[in-house]
């Protein structure tokens, strides 16, 4: 049975991140930054390319990446109260809370109430209204609302300020009336002087009554901080309250046949302090080089620097190295499956291409394992990141500690997969005929990008060709669950599509995998259905059911831009490609079935017309 308030690792990088809300059975809290972890009791995370992008972000003191402290022994049963204190930190937010019975509306932190702790079940622990002439001991509930500003700043709603109408010296007692789920319905009263406003008028956009920011960030526990940005209101559980950040790798067997290097790279944590053969010697003797028993010292220790030396050489590289850094080993690994060495986390077999789609697809590749680590490097608010581009970050990003992180939350998940490689000559002869559509859509993307304040907006255009292999991605996603047995949000997807560039081949290719960290990750299926006897009746079923969605003809001739509003993708919607947010690595985002198979609105431009 699951203890109260305890969550999954992988849910820190996309729920629960730092900065985020979390709802406790009695009131809600913000988790902390890591700057209250315990850091001898996290878990170290060993992924050295991810943690050389992670140390570009956000500096070269970053030590490691891991998973949050966790107590393995964990004693309590079912909702027992923890005999530790290891975990995640909390504050509570919002501080204002109101009496269920009297309806009054205070911070915590006054005289007013009280906090109530259970001698036995965590789940019991509760904040009072103490005294109240309405009934005894009222519990408490969380105020519903709260502000937020685009610069990542989150702040208790200022009460006083809106019921107001601006600055006052009237400082009276609150009272939050009304309810049900209709804000119209909510009011804040000031019992002192009688004024009382609707909830409405907050969130209404053409009257900007809330002040400016106050520049604090409640997760990091810090003095406010000037701030240009205009406070938004937010209500407790609203989607655009915090959106991580990530970086994402797949674990791959390093690019050498030496067993040493892969050695080395498994253990690089231990390894990293040895910088002299006195060291080298002083760990064996400390029994720390077990793995290692076979090699002698000076092997070893010329291992070790070479290794450091190709590590350092990433330090320097601009953004669109470090993109090509995270995707180029991974694609050159996938796409050539009888020159990699499998390893216990990546296990690679080539399938025969079915034949109804030899000219356009070049490669498939069924992989038996594999692995995932992910790093959370920061959030935004109000606007959601672009998730896809590791080079393309927003103006501003919330940090995850007070100061420069040591550590990084990250985690780790196992699964299997499928690797579609396409014929490149077939996507480039597509692409000329295609010249003024994908025009439209460096327009469409130039247009998004200013709107939401992104430095260079018309840099990091993805390209026709991506829109093409991410769609195709998500109409074999969704084929792919029906048949294997997975849910639609167990799978997930990662697109290759870089130009040439230098030694590096120009790329073109979709890895579909599971990446749950439960047992659903390795039942074997999808690697099943890739066989080349399943696999192309599954693409032909997905590419039929792009050609006409339960939304035609409004999905098939939606646009790329409707005056001022950008949607960034054309003919895709929730009935035909949309997938679940942790499934896809765009928000959905560079979708149109048009480009896959003929549409109502389009027949010209399909790459696939078979």
């Amino acid at each position: 049975m699951s203890v109260v308030g305890e969550i999954r690792p992988s849910q820190l990088l996309f729920t629960y991140g730092m900065g985020s809300l979390l709802n406790l059975p009695n009131y809600s809290a913000v988790i902390l930054g890591v700057d209250s972890w315990e850091e001898r009791l996290a878990t170290p995370v060993q992924e050295e390319r991810l943690l050389q992008v992670v140390r570009q972000r956000l500096g070269e003191q970053v030590r490691f990446l891991s998973v949050p402290p966790a107590d393995p022994e964990q004693t309590t049963g079912g909702y027992g109260r923890s005999k530790s204190n290891i975990g995640l930190p909390l504050a509570l937010f919002p501080q204002y809370m109101v009496c269920q019975a009297c309806r009054r509306l205070a911070p915590v932190d006054g005289t007013l109430f009280k906090f109530k702790e259970h001698r036995f079940y965590a789940h019991e622990d509760k904040y009072i209204h103490d005294n109240c002439h309405k009934t005894n001991d009222p519990a408490l509930i969380p105020s519903r609302f709260f502000v937020v500003c685009e610069n990542g700043h989150m702040d208790d709603f200022p009460w006083q300020y809106f019921v107001h109408r601006g600055n006052s010296d009237c400082q009276g007692d609150l009272q939050l009336l009304g309810q049900g789920s209709d804000i119209s319905m909510i009011t804040v009263k000031c019992k002192t002087c009688k004024t009382q406003r609707n909830m409405v008028d907050a969130f209404n956009l053409q009257k900007q009554v809330m002040p400016r920011c106050q520049g604090i960030h409640i997760h990091l526990s810090d003095q406010s901080k000037p701030c240009d940005k205009q406070m938004k209101p937010m209500t407790l559980g609203a989607s655009n309250a915090w959106f991580p950040l990530t970086l994402s790798v797949v674990s791959i067997p390093s690019e050498t046949d030496s067993e040493l290097d892969q050695l080395i790279e498994q253990n690089w944590l231990t390894l990293l302090p040895i910088t002299s053969i006195e060291i080298l010697k002083a760990f064996r003797d400390a029994q720390h080089l077990k793995p290692f028993y076979t090699y002698s010292d000076t092997l070893l220790f010329t291992a070790i620097q070479n290794y450091r030396e190709r590590q350092g050489s990433t330090e320097n590289q601009d953004p669109q190295d470090l993109k090509q850094h995270l995707l180029t080993p991974e694609y050159r690994v996938l796409s050539q499956p009888g020159k990699v060495k499998n390893s216990e986390d990546f296990q690679v077999v080539e399938e025969p291409v079915p034949s109804a789609f030899a000219g356009l697809i070049e490669k498939v590749v069924l992989v038996e394992r594999l692995r995932e680590v992910r790093a959370l490097i920061g959030f935004t608010r109000v606007m959601a990141p672009d998730h896809g581009d590791p080079d393309s970050q927003p103006v501003t990003v919330g940090p995850i500690a007070k100061s420069a992180p040591r550590l990084v939350p990250a985690s780790e998940v196992r699964g299997e997969g499928l690797f579609l490689v396409f014929n490149q000559r077939a996507l480039t002869a597509w692409i000329e005929r295609l010249q003024s559509e994908e025009s439209h859509w460096q327009a469409a993307h130039t247009q998004w990008r200013k709107l939401r304040k992104y430095p260079e907006p018309e840099a990091h255009f993805p390209g026709l060709q991506y829109v093409l292999l991410h769609s195709f991605s998500h109409a074999l996603m969704r084929q792919l669950s029906l048949e294997c047995g997975y849910s639609a949000a167990s799978i997930c997807e990662k697109i290759y599509s870089l130009p040439a560039e230098g030694e590096n081949p120009a790329q073109a290719g979709i890895l579909l995998y599971t990446a749950s960290p439960d047992s659903e990750g390795t039942l074997g299926g999808l690697v099943e259905l890739g066989r080349k006897e399943r696999l192309g009746a599954l693409i032909e079923q997905a590419l039929e059911n792009c050609r006409l969605c339960s939304s035609d003809p409004l999905c098939a001739e939606h646009p790329l831009k409707t005056g001022n509003q950008v949607s960034l993708h054309a003919a895709a919607c929730h009935a035909c490609l949309f997938a679940p947010e942790t499934s896809c690595e765009r928000g959905n985002h560079y979708l149109d079935r048009t480009l896959l198979v003929p549409t109502l609105s389009r027949e010209e431009w399909a790459f696939f017309d078979v």
